[in-house]
């Protein structure tokens, strides 16, 4: 059966719900899971629903503003150091390795994670990379991945425009023993845009504005 856990359903500054994190999980199936996003509220998210984060073996970033994927370092040297816990796969849309590490690690990460303890790192290794903590798997343009008994297809969203340039974001549609789920992340209210995951999926969690102020976004 698939179980999904809403971890936390409020926006960048939502101190009652927590940043946007959805895990699904199949319970008969312990390889079939996935953390959809991981921002910096991640670690009080999974203590307020008392979730186990020994379940994680597989996370999906939508993009990069610090309450989709702020909570990553965190992870990292949970999963590193705590006991139970495993390295995670690290999905993300990016066309090769290096350019998953450079957007990921060398603009994001890095600053938090290369630095280990003297016998933390292999010898002749001066510091810790990307490889340290998670299995990074890039998911190509119109590609899809495969966990366990999920399909997953990243689907590009409208989040931050303007006139020279847009904030790449991504949903992700699920498809699941026979049925269809849509993840829209963080999205502009563009129906039109959305149609075709629309119209393919059985169940929808939809991203929406719960401000008290239209933020546009």
């Amino acid at each position: 059966m698939l179980k999904i856990h809403i971890l936390g359903s409020g926006g960048a500054f939502s101190l009652k719900y927590g940043n946007a994190m959805i895990f699904l999980e199949d319970d008969e199936d312990s390889e079939s899971n996935l953390l959809f996003d991981c921002g910096e509220q991640f670690l009080t998210s999974c203590a307020v629903s008392n979730f186990d984060t020994k379940k994680i073996k597989n996370v999906f970033i939508s993009h990069l503003h610090s309450d989709h994927c702020g909570g990553l370092s965190t992870l990292a040297l949970m999963c590193k150091f705590f006991p139970g816990h495993i390295k995670p796969n690290l999905y993300f849309r990016a066309e090769n390795k290096a350019e998953l590490k450079r957007t990921l690690w060398d603009n994001y990460m890095a600053v938090n994670l290369r630095t280990l303890a003297t016998g933390q790192l292999a010898e002749g290794e001066l510091e810790a990379s990307l490889d340290h903590y998670y299995n990074p798997i890039p998911v190509e343009r119109n590609g899809s991945f495969k966990i366990g008994k999920f399909t997953c297809i990243p689907y590009q969203t409208m989040h931050v425009v303007n006139g020279y340039d847009f904030m790449l974001s991504y949903g992700l549609v699920i498809k699941y023993k026979g049925t269809t789920l849509f993840f829209t992340g963080d999205t502009q209210m563009n129906p039109k845009q959305l149609e075709l995951a629309y119209n393919m999926a059985d169940v929808i969690i939809h991203d929406c504005e719960t401000t008290p102020f239209k933020s546009g976004l």
